[in-house]
C-alpha cells in the first residue's frame, strides 16, 4: 500500500485559551520569539474516513485521549472457503510533547471473531518502528474483510512534511478466496494526521472497515503562551499552566513569580504577604510584625512577633489575631485592626454555642438572631480585652463560604444592648471573609441574612393542616419574601414533593383555587408583593399523601401537606 506524505495541520485557538496555534503553512514550525513549541493531538480536528465493505452493525475502537496507533494485531481465518479477518485490533501509545511516543502500549477493542464456524485460524502483529505512527487502515474486501494491513510514518515525517512510510502486512489466509470481485482499499489519514481508532461494521467476522484520524499540531508549551505572532514567555508575575495557551494568567493573591516562563506561582513565606494581583515579589510584613502562614495576602495577616498570642500593643493601626480561650493560641481566622491603642493588654476570642447538646438554650448566653443562618452547630464569637483603645476597631472574620449558599448576604452581627446589630462594612466572596467596624467588644456572629419569608398564603394551608386536593390539578403555592428577590430565588432542584403517611388526626383543608394543570413555573406580583409557584400534580398520586418541600436559594426551606383525591 501506499500513501501521501503526511504534512502538520493546525486549526485556530478555542475560546477558552486552550488548544492549537494559529494556523501554520505545511511543514512549517511556528516561529517561537522565546518560548518552546511541543507536539499535541486536536481532538477538535478528528474525522473518519470512508468505511470498506458491507455489514450492518457499526464499531468504534478508539485509542485512548492523547494515544496514536502505532501498530496491529488480529487474526486471519478461513470460513466456508473464504479468507477473512476473523478480528483485528490496533496498539496504542501516548503521543508525548517532544514527538516520542510513550514506552506502555495499551490495545483497542477488537469486533468480529463471534463464531465457531472458523477454520484455520491464524494471529498476526506487528509494530510500527520507533516513533512512528500508523497513517492508513488498507486491504482487500468482498463480501468481507479478507485482508488487511497499514502503512506507518515517522511523526517527525509527519510535522516536517518529508514522510518516510513502511508497510505493515498485509494479512490474509493465504488458502482461502477473496470472492467475487474483491476489491482493493486505502483508508488514509489526511496530511498531518495519524490514526487514533478503527471504525467499521461487524457481525461474526470483520465486514467493513476504516480509520478514525487525528491532526497532530504544534502548540507553544507551558511556560509560554500564542501571541498572534510566536510562543512568548510567560512575564514575571503570570504563569502558564499547560500547552496551547494563548494567555498568562497573573499569580493571585498570597502568590507571586520573579521569573519568565513558569507554569506556577510561589506562596509568600511567613512574614511576607502579597495583596495584589500578577506581583514578582512578596511585601515584607513590617519591623516586629510577621506572618502566621504562608501565602498571606493582606497586611492584616502581619501580627507582632515576640509577643504572646493576643497581645495588643500600644500604637496606631493595631493589627491584632486575638487568642484562642479554649487553645491557648491565635485564631488565625480572625483579625482585629484597632484605631489606637492607648493601653497594651490581651485580647481573646472564644467560641460558643447558642444551644446545648440537648437543643435547650445556654444559660448567659445571648438569643440566636432572628432571620439569619448560622454557621453550623450555631456558635458566635466572644471577643474581649484589657488593652484601653479609642476609636473603632475593625474585626474580620473567615467562614465557610459552603455553609452559606449566599455569601453575598453574610453579615457580621454585634449583640449590643439586648439585640444584634449589623455592623457589616464587606464581604469578600472569594476569601470567604465578612468584616464589620465596632467601638466595643461582646458577643459577634457570623451569619447569612435569610429571606423575610411570609407563607404559605391560601389557598394553600401550612403545617400541620392537610391540605385536600384533586390529583392532577396545578395549586399555586403563595408566599412573600418582603419584596421582590428576582426569579432566581428557588434552591437547584427545588421544589421537590415526597410520598408521606396520611395522618388522620390532622385537620384538612379543602384546596379551592387551582389550576389546569401545565408546566410548572415561579412568578412575581409586585402589587400583591407575592410569589405564585404553579406546582402541577400527578393524576397517579390520588389517594396518596405528598409534602411539598421548598428550598430557596439561601438554604431556608418550606413545607406543606397535601391529601391528594380523585
Amino acid at each position: 500500500m501506499a500513501v501521501a506524505a503526511l504534512l502538520i495541520a493546525t486549526t485556530a485557538c478555542d475560546d477558552a485559551g486552550r488548544g492549537p496555534t494559529a494556523p501554520l503553512s505545511p511543514g512549517e514550525a511556528l516561529m517561537s520569539t522565546a518560548g518552546s513549541t511541543v507536539l499535541k493531538l486536536d481532538p477538535a480536528s478528528t474525522v473518519d474516513t470512508d468505511i470498506y465493505g458491507p455489514g450492518v452493525t457499526p464499531f468504534e475502537a478508539p485509542c485512548p485521549a492523547g494515544y496514536v496507533a502505532t501498530g496491529m494485531a488480529g487474526t486471519t481465518a478461513r470460513w466456508f472457503g473464504l479468507a477473512i479477518i476473523a478480528e483485528a485490533r490496533l496498539h496504542c501509545r501516548q503521543l508525548l510533547g517532544d514527538g516520542s511516543l510513550g514506552t506502555s502500549a495499551v490495545t483497542t477493542a477488537h469486533p468480529g471473531g463471534t463464531t465457531s464456524e472458523l477454520s484455520v485460524l491464524q494471529p498476526f502483529n506487528a509494530s510500527c518502528s520507533v516513533s512512528s505512527a500508523l497513517v492508513a487502515v488498507g486491504g482487500q474486501v468482498s463480501t468481507q474483510v479478507g485482508e488487511i494491513g497499514g502503512t506507518c510514518d515517522k511523526v517527525s515525517g509527519i510535522v516536517e512534511g518529508t514522510p518516510s512510510l513502511e508497510t505493515l502486512g498485509p494479512w490474509r489466509d493465504a488458502g482461502g478466496s477473496l470472492g467475487t470481485s474483491p476489491v482493493a482499499f486505502i483508508a488514509a489519514c489526511a496530511p498531518g494526521s495519524v490514526v487514533t481508532g478503527l471504525i467499521g461494521r461487524s457481525g461474526s467476522v470483520l465486514d467493513a472497515v476504516g480509520a478514525r484520524c487525528t491532526a497532530i499540531i504544534e502548540v507553544c508549551a507551558a511556560g509560554s503562551f500564542w501571541n498572534g505572532d510566536g510562543c512568548e514567555l510567560a512575564a514575571p508575575g503570570t504563569y502558564v499552566p499547560g500547552h496551547g495557551m494563548t494567555f498568562a494568567f497573573p499569580c493571585a493573591l498570597g502568590r507571586y513569580q520573579p521569573a519568565a516562563g513558569q507554569t506556577s506561582c510561589l506562596d509568600a513565606p511567613i512574614g511576607t504577604y502579597v495583596d495584589v494581583l500578577g506581583a514578582v515579589a512578596p511585601t515584607p510584613c513590617p519591623t516586629g510584625t510577621t506572618t502566621l502562614a504562608a501565602a498571606s495576602s493582606s497586611a492584616a495577616d502581619c501580627v507582632v512577633v515576640g509577643d504572646p498570642p493576643g497581645y495588643t500593643p500600644e500604637g496606631k493601626d493595631v493589627r491584632v489575631a486575638p487568642k484562642d480561650a479554649t487553645t491557648g493560641e491565635p485564631k488565625e481566622d480572625v483579625k482585629l485592626t484597632f484605631d489606637s491603642v492607648e493601653k497594651s493588654g490581651e485580647t481573646t476570642i472564644e467560641t460558643k454555642a447558642f444551644y446545648k447538646e440537648d437543643g435547650t438554650p445556654e444559660e448567659d448566653v445571648p438569643p440566636e438572631p432572628e432571620g439569619y443562618k448560622l454557621p453550623e452547630g450555631k456558635t458566635f464569637l466572644d471577643i474581649k480585652t484589657d488593652a484601653e483603645f479609642t476609636g473603632e476597631v475593625t474585626v474580620c472574620a473567615e467562614f465557610d463560604g459552603s455553609a452559606f449558599p449566599k455569601k453575598e448576604s453574610t453579615k457580621l452581627l454585634h449583640y449590643k444592648d439586648g439585640g444584634w446589630e449589623d455592623i457589616t462594612t464587606s464581604v469578600d466572596e472569594d476569601a470567604d471573609t465578612v468584616c464589620g467596624k465596632t467601638s466595643s467588644f461582646s458577643p459577634f456572629v457570623v451569619a447569612q441574612e435569610l429571606y423575610a419569608f411570609s407563607g404559605f398564603l391560601r389557598p394553600v394551608e401550612n403545617l400541620p393542616t392537610l391540605n385536600r386536593v384533586q390529583a392532577g390539578r396545578a395549586i399555586p403555592v403563595k408566599f412573600s419574601l418582603g419584596g421582590e428577590q428576582g426569579l432566581g430565588i428557588l434552591a437547584t432542584g427545588y421544589p421537590i414533593s415526597v410520598q408521606t403517611a396520611c395522618e388522620s388526626s390532622s385537620a384538612i383543608n379543602g384546596v379551592e383555587e387551582t389550576v389546569t394543570a401545565g408546566s410548572s413555573s415561579l412568578s412575581y406580583d409586585a402589587e400583591a408583593d407575592q410569589y405564585t409557584y404553579v406546582w402541577r400534580t400527578d393524576r397517579g398520586w390520588a389517594s396518596t399523601c405528598r409534602q411539598l418541600v421548598v428550598r430557596l436559594d439561601d438554604g431556608s426551606e418550606y413545607r406543606a401537606n397535601f391529601h391528594f383525591v380523585r
